[in-house]
């Protein structure tokens, strides 16, 4: 709970700020709320079945007229589940919680508009992130890698993404990402066998651009 106090804090201390950089024409800031649908390869489950939230702030800056860089805040929570929909008893799942800061280009296109009121209407982004784990529970049936699992977990990790999105209007829009680790989340082979854990996962997100 402390880690997520702090996480709250830093989050309204940044959106004042962004919020203040908004002012000026060259920079701009968003709030994000969304949803993640997250995997992790080398689990023996199939699907983005883990969903979880993401929130956070963006601050943008513009430069070009068609060019943005972004820097985003993120609360994260992702991992793994064997079924969205199976029962308890059988459930195998992963839960991760993450701090995250991708950095990202994005380019833009289709000017809606003129004047104060002009915006672009579609971008494409792309980038890295890099992320601090928070937090890491396990629920495992049989009992066995539950604190293993929970214990072992790389504590930092650098991802690459990609995405686009489409603005209903000048404040609203909506995002899909792709995101996906460079290096392993969780590598064991002490027992003889090697557990090798990758996180990827899907964002699908609202931003309100002020």
């Amino acid at each position: 709970m402390k880690k997520v106090t702090v996480f709250l804090v830093i989050l309204c201390t940044l959106s004042q700020g962004v919020h203040l950089a908004a002012q000026e024409s060259r920079f701009g800031a968003s709030l994000i709320l969304g949803l993640n649908a997250a995997q992790i390869r080398g689990d023996f489950s199939a699907g983005f079945n883990q969903l979880g939230l993401t929130a956070g702030v963006k601050g943008i800056t513009n430069l070009s007229e068609q060019i943005d860089l972004n820097v985003e805040l993120l609360y994260n929570q992702r991992g793994s589940r064997n079924d969205i929909f199976g029962p308890s008893a059988d459930l195998f799942s992963i839960r991760l919680n993450y701090l995250d800061i991708p950095v990202t280009l994005s380019v833009n296109d289709w000017l809606v508009g003129e004047g104060s009121s002009a915006y672009h209407k579609v971008h494409g982004h792309a980038g890295i992130s890099v992320s601090r784990l928070i937090s890491a529970s396990v629920m495992d049936p049989t009992g066995v890698n539950d604190d293993v699992l929970e214990e072992n977990f790389e504590t930092n990790e650098l991802s690459w993404l990609i995405g686009g999105g489409i603005r209903f209007s000048k404040n609203i829009g909506f995002t899909l990402r792709y995101t996906r680790a460079l290096g392993l989340s969780y590598e064991d082979d002490s027992s003889g066998q090697t557990i090798a854990l990758r996180s990827y996962f899907l964002t699908f997100r609202l931003e309100y651009t002020l």
